[in-house]
């Protein structure tokens, strides 16, 4: 609206008020009616990434050894094994 009329140094006369008019028509019949798809379209997205890590170590540290090699253990040291970590009754 500032360059419809002639007010120099502050304003001069570019459009008249039929272009004015039709531009404000256009904007609103378009640009306007639009706005939120071009803001989506235009604005920079950031994706958020969730990850989860496991608290316990799956990997062991040392070979293991295999089933022939192996040696049965009492109940008893078993059980003070699960009452000393915590595990409780399976």
């Amino acid at each position: 609206m500032d360059h419809s009329i002639q007010t120099p140094p502050y304003a001069i006369l570019i459009f008249t008020q039929n272009e004015i008019k039709a531009i404000l028509e256009f904007a609103l019949a378009t640009f306007l009616r639009h706005f939120s798809l071009y803001e989506f379209a235009f604005k920079p997205r950031v994706d958020l990434i969730l990850r989860s890590d496991p608290i316990i170590n799956e990997k062991f540290n040392s070979k293991l050894e295999s089933l022939d090699e192996m040696e049965v253990v009492d109940k008893t040291e078993v059980d003070r094994l699960k009452a000393f970590l915590g595990l409780g009754e399976f």
